[in-house]
């Protein structure tokens, strides 16, 4: 299991575990290591769409690589969905999902 670098209160508020600047500078790395996965998923999703699309043109649907790439492309929709649900994504990518 990860370690965890802040707590909740009973207001609900967010707070650092280790205000310690060596506890800070973990979770900022944490944090980092966040947004680049975040980046890296909205990337491959956009890109998945114009592969897709590209094969689309082709008529080529029913190959292995079309259904491999609408496969992953469903995946890192939902991955993305869940992390919108739990606030730490604003938005899904342009797109909004749309064909597989």
């Amino acid at each position: 299991m990860a370690e965890r670098f802040t707590w909740r209160g009973k207001d609900g508020r967010a707070a650092f575990c280790d205000v310690s600047p060596q506890g800070l500078a973990r979770a900022a790395e944490q944090l980092a290591r966040w947004e680049e996965l975040l980046a890296s998923l909205e990337a491959e999703y956009g890109a998945l769409a114009g592969e897709l699309e590209t094969l689309r043109r082709e008529g080529r649907e029913k190959s292995y690589r079309f259904r491999e790439k609408a496969g992953r492309k469903l995946l890192d929709g939902q991955i993305l969905a869940l992390l919108r649900a739990s606030s730490l994504a604003d938005r899904l990518p342009e797109d909004g999902g749309g064909k597989p």
